[in-house]
This record gives structure tokens, sequence and C-alpha cells, in this order.
């Protein structure tokens, strides 16, 4: 009982003691700060140039940098975190211009050989809907900031592309074949549930957030999916409480956040790992 109380009150001194750091050093805001310098100031490498934060949409396999075939995930968070200080960066509308120039003929983002047939679907695809539903986001804040036509119809089309994928995505041969791919797994459809909304919030058009409550249901349980997807797809369906006021959406996301907190992917820290079930 000592020890287990000992363990309790060491616990609880270094939790205070985060705080305390987290407060007193104002640690948050030098690490958000941080952040802004490195997409903003020469000194950081790599550099976020066009080059290197278009390369998930350009698709140039002389330039292949990691992650490009999550086709618009760097390029999307870019336009989405940097719409709020875009003048700190003098080139921003210009590279949301190179960007909607690479919008595919059937409006994708990225490499147009998939093709999303259930029997086809496999970790391209699902890479490439990543990609696409952070683009979305993306696009959605820059629309929000600076209402652009241009920006909003390039939106419509990319939701309209998601809610065409839904048919072969939601079959349940599609899923059981994606379970246990991790960052290639369910979450990466579901995860557009976010951009679906944004759409319907901002142009009156109901068809999106329709296509998100179809959706959002076939994320299933934490299980040993990829957490960051999960809880994105989570913060999705809270915005679809928002903008339906169906308490249904808000009960979902409940029991999901519930069922975290009481398992052990939770660490002392109040954080999560990047996998759900890791031991």
């Amino acid at each position: 009982m000592a020890v287990s109380g000992g363990i309790v009150c060491s616990q609880a001194r270094f939790e205070q003691s985060v705080q305390d750091s987290m407060v007193s050093h104002r640690e948050f805001a030098y690490r958000m700060q941080l952040a802004y310098d490195r997409m903003t100031e020469p000194r950081f490498h790599p550099l976020f140039e066009e080059t290197f934060i278009l390369a998930d949409v350009y698709i140039d396999p002389d330039n292949p940098r990691r992650f490009y075939n999550f086709s618009g995930d760097l390029s999307g968070r870019f336009f989405e975190v940097m719409a709020a200080a875009a003048g700190r960066r003098s080139d921003y509308h210009k590279l949301m211009r190179d960007a909607l120039k690479q919008q595919r003929p059937d409006v994708r983002f990225g490499d147009t050989k998939l093709q999303f047939t259930a029997d086809e679907i496999g970790g391209e695809h699902i890479a490439l809907l990543w990609g696409n539903g952070r683009f979305l986001v993306g696009l959605m804040e820059y629309y929000r900031h600076f209402p652009d036509r241009k920006v909003l119809a390039a939106a419509i089309q990319l939701g309209n592309f998601f809610k065409h994928t839904y048919d072969a995505c939601s079959k349940p041969e599609v899923a059981e074949k994606l379970t246990g791919m991790g960052a290639k797994g369910i979450i990466c459809f579901t995860q557009y549930i976010e951009g679906l909304v944004l759409l319907s919030e901002a142009t009156g058009d109901r068809s999106f957030a329709d296509a998100a409550a179809k959706t959002y249901h076939l994320v299933g349980e934490q299980g040993t999916q990829h957490s960051h997807g999960y809880l994105t797809t989570l913060r999705g369906v809270l915005m679809l409480y928002d903008y339906t006021g169906d308490r249904a959406y808000m009960q979902f996301v409940k029991q999901a956040v519930d069922a975290l907190l009481a398992s052990n992917d939770m660490t002392i820290y109040n954080s999560i790992k990047e996998y759900f079930g890791n031991p």
C-alpha cells in the first residue's frame, strides 16, 4: 500500500511539474512560435519552399519527397495552418494558385492511374484519399480567410470526388482488406468527414454533410488503428453534430473518447502513441 501510495504521489508531483513547466516557461507558446518560424524563415531545414511544400500534388519522380503519395497531406496542412498567418509568407497565395493547377481532370490531386473500385483499392488509393482529405480542409480554411471563388470551386469538385468514392470504399470487403494497415487503413477514408462538413457550411449544400453522415461509422473501434486519423475522424463527427444538432453524433464521439481514456493507449503524459494497441 505504501509503495502504491508513493507511486501515486510521485506521479501527481510529476504531472504538476509538467503543468508548471508548461505555464511558467511558456512552453506551449514557444513551441507554436517555433512551428511557425520553421515554415516562414530560411534558417531551418528542410526549407519550406515550393518544391518541398507542393511535392505531394506535383507528383514529380525527380523530386520524390517522402509521403508524396499522400497527395495533398503536407501541402493541405500548410495551407490550413498558415491561413491565419499568411502575411508571413509573401508566396502564400501564389502557392495556392500553383497547387490548384495540379487538380486532375477527374478533380482529384495525385495519381490518376488509381481506380477506385472495390477489387482494386489498396494502400496507395487510401494514401491518396488521406492527402486529398487534408487538402480539402486546407482549401476550406484558405477560403474562410480569403473568399476566392476558384478555391471554393476546386473544393466543391474535390468533395464530389469523395462522394463518388464512397460506394467502393464502404464495401465490407474493402474495410476488411484495410484492417491492420495503420496509416493506410480505413481512417484515411473516414477522415474526410471534416472537409465535407466545412463544404456544407460554406455552400449551404447539405449533400456533403449527408455523405459524411454515411461514412463516419466505418471507422469502427480504435483497435490497432492509426491514432491521428482516428481522432481526426472523431473531430469530423463532432463537426457533424455542430452542423446538424443530431445528438447521435455527439454520443458516438463521447463513447469513443470514454473508451480511449479507459484504455491502455493513454500514457502518463495524457498523450497517445501513433498507433493504438502498441505494447
